[in-house]
């Protein structure tokens, strides 16, 4: 954003001219830090990859007494990776200007809980999903997916075995609400109004069986959602037990496609046609 600097009295001029100055320095160095991380991020991947590999090809040389130290340093590599892919994922949403489209929230919802059902069966946790049919709402390509990526990993990490996590989708009018449910410990109400800060994690965690564990994922959350015009908030779980992760985006026409969406806007709103 820059400040005209054409009129005005001289002090006025001057204090704009500064202010502009102090605005492109600031967005500079935002600018290269997102790059700094997206390319550290990136370039580490390689390394991580063949390390993580390398430490595989000792497992036939390694005594039964040091398998163990073997075993916690590969899965070290592994958190590792986890953290590099967060970090580039947060990278690159900062530097997003895809367009929204029209994006089919109940295919998202049953594709991920297919993912992440093997997952779930092995911490003896049930994944449910509460969804109508042709669900559709505007949103960046592939951003749903990696919400209910970062939800469905931070719920499986809280829910205790032989419970449920519940995959919501209710819709009005206007707009497409997707919870995430779980029945763990939840939070307090501190804990959730900083929740989506980066790297912060909840005091009182001891280990992580799915998610992240570098207080990551709900930032990443937090971001697609402001860039799919949406929002994001943790609420109680029903009945006060657990956490509800609740994303809303901005309901679009049933099957709509995007050039279509296009369309209807421009005749809808003739001061938005292209010039």
């Amino acid at each position: 954003m820059r400040v005209d600097v054409s009129d005005g009295a001289t002090e006025l001029r001057s204090l704009a001219e500064t202010f502009n100055t102090t605005a492109q320095q600031l967005g500079q160095m935002i600018e290269s830090q997102r790059r700094f991380v997206a390319d550290a991020s990136h370039q580490l991947r390689t390394p991580l990859t063949a390390l993580r590999l390398r430490l595989e090809t000792l497992e036939p040389f390694v005594t039964e007494p040091a398998q163990p130290k073997l075993d916690a340093a590969i899965a070290e590599t592994d958190r590792l990776a986890r953290l590099v892919q967060s970090l580039l994922v947060l990278a690159r949403s900062d530097a997003t200007r895809t367009p929204c489209e029209p994006v089919d929230v109940s295919t998202a919802v049953m594709g991920r809980l297919d993912a992440w059902g093997p997952v779930a069966a092995d911490i003896s946790v049930r994944l449910v999903a509460d969804c109508p049919p042709a669900v559709w709402a505007r949103a960046v390509p592939g951003a749903v997916e990696q919400i209910l990526d970062n939800l469905l990993s931070n719920a499986l990490d809280a829910a205790p075995d032989d419970t449920e996590v519940t995959v919501r989708v209710t819709t009005d009018a206007d707009a497409v609400d997707l919870h995430v449910i779980d029945q763990g410990g939840g939070m307090s109400a501190e804990a959730r109004a900083r929740a989506f800060e980066r790297f912060w994690r909840q005091p009182g965690r001891s280990g992580d069986r799915v998610a992240d564990g570098f207080g990551l994922g709900l930032a990443i959350v937090d971001q697609l959602a402001t860039y799919c015009g949406g929002t994001a908030r943790l609420d109680d779980g029903p009945g006060g037990i657990g956490l509800d992760a609740v994303v809303t985006l901005r309901a679009a026409p049933t099957g709509m496609s995007a050039r279509a969406l296009s369309t209807a806007t421009e005749e809808l709103h003739p001061a938005l046609r292209s010039r």
